[in-house]
């Protein structure tokens, strides 16, 4: 479960540092665009948040504690 948190860091991570790396070479293009990569930041997150409580519920976890861990956030 620990390598599956890890994983999602990592991919939010390198979503975030992609907007932060292009932002300076073309600030012009990205003025006018930078909804498009939040968007697709936002989407990215979904994906792997929703894949990962697909993955939580297969494993041998108990619902109660999936439900309150995803409630806590952590």
């Amino acid at each position: 479960m620990y390598y599956a948190l890890l994983a999602t860091i990592v991919v939010m991570l390198t979503s975030f540092s992609g907007v932060l790396f292009i932002w300076k070479p073309i600030r012009v293009i990205l003025k006018n665009n930078i909804h498009y990569l939040v968007t697709l930041s936002i989407g990215v997150f979904s994906f792997i948040a929703f894949s990962l409580y697909k993955e939580v519920f297969l494993s041998d976890l108990s619902l109660y504690t999936v439900l309150i861990v995803s409630l806590l956030g952590m």
